[in-house]
């Protein structure tokens, strides 16, 4: 870290962003934001004719702070996938560039990813149903977005060792494994109507906790802080697991040569 320079990892945000932040890069991940938004905003409308909107308040809530996780993970592995189907990471890595300003160019280009994704929900929501998001959730819309972009950081980190390890062969794996979480999640329905063995695991997946305490929020007005800490102690945890597996992966690569890895590529 001592020859960290902030310079390089402009230089690598300035690289990125002009290859990925282009018009058809971008239509392409907003699209499916909008789509989801939506398809699933206007089938939980039709489902409550009963006049009551705490429901679609809801999963428009969770479904904004819930696209910051797998969209900002993509973003942060899309860099690399690129750079191995162009064949230019070994070029990238002979540079004077560190492992440590690339890694945090990567979390940045997640952050401008997960910020794209909130702010088409932001739009989305406001345009076709009329509910403003910050207005829905307030302060509490920092915690939450907060930890959500710290789970985005891990997901990337664990897609970009498993790119290192596999190399292009597993670009396919980018989007599902960006997405996974949301099944243990809560963010379409409440914890309780999943069986006993999802419930289980949701009690380790960080979001779960952030999304059953805003549906608790929206119903009965209940505010509580232990499910943040909660949420930011597993993040903790997680994003150390995830660095040290990057860790291992990039030194076993460093091993078997990184030229093998666009060879396989």
């Amino acid at each position: 870290m001592i020859n960290f320079k902030i310079r390089r990892v402009l230089a690598i945000l300035m690289r990125q962003t002009k290859a990925l932040l282009n018009f058809f890069e971008i239509s392409n991940h907003l699209y499916w934001v909008l789509f989801d938004i939506i398809t699933f905003g206007f089938l939980t409308k039709s489902l409550g004719q009963t006049g009551n909107d705490t429901d679609i308040m809801i999963l428009l809530s969770n479904l904004a702070i819930w696209y910051i996780v797998p969209r900002g993970a993509i973003f942060i592995a899309l860099p690399l996938l690129k750079d191995l189907s162009d064949l230019s990471f070994i070029g990238l890595m002979s540079t004077p560039l560190s492992i440590s300003e690339w890694l945090v160019a990567q979390i940045i280009m997640g952050v401008i990813g997960s910020i794209l994704s909130f702010f088409m929900v932001f739009f989305s929501v406001k345009i076709f149903f009329g509910y403003n998001v910050f207005t829905m959730l307030g302060w509490l819309i920092i915690p939450s977005a907060a930890l959500s972009l710290f789970s985005s950081w891990i997901i990337g980190i664990i897609i970009l060792a498993i790119l290192l390890m596999v190399g292009k062969k597993a670009m396919m794996t980018i989007y599902p494994l960006a997405s996974l979480s949301v099944l243990f999640s809560g963010v379409f329905y409440p914890m309780e109507t999943m069986s006993l063995f999802v419930q289980k695991i949701s009690h380790f997946v960080p979001m779960s906790y952030i999304f059953d305490f805003l549906r608790k929020y929206f119903k009965n007005g209940e505010i509580t802080f232990l499910p943040f800490l909660k949420s930011f102690g597993l993040n903790i945890i997680y994003f150390i697991i995830a660095l040290a597996i990057f860790l291992i992966v990039l030194k076993q690569r460093k091993k078997i040569g990184l030229t093998s890895l666009e060879a396989e590529a």
